[in-house]
């Protein structure tokens, strides 16, 4: 439902507070023929890459295309 849920109040009183990470979500449509080293490093399934206060998930769907997201640990 979201950070700014329209159900949540009705449940509970917390808030929504930023914890210092973000992500950021990507679809690369037709990966193989547009995005064709990016789907190389995908392959036929997901792929992680972690560091410390960052990282990249990408995983392959229907049609080839690359469903991804980015997380950055940003101070607030």
């Amino acid at each position: 439902d979201g950070a700014w849920s329209r159900v949540r109040p009705l449940l509970s009183a917390a808030t929504p507070a930023y914890t210092g990470i973000s992500f950021v979500e990507t679809h690369l449509f037709d990966g193989d023929e547009r995005h064709p080293e990016s789907a190389a490093l995908v392959g036929g399934g997901a792929m992680m890459v972690l560091e410390p206060g960052k990282g990249i998930l990408a995983h392959r769907e229907r049609g080839g295309n690359l469903h991804t997201w980015v997380m950055l640990r940003r101070p607030a």
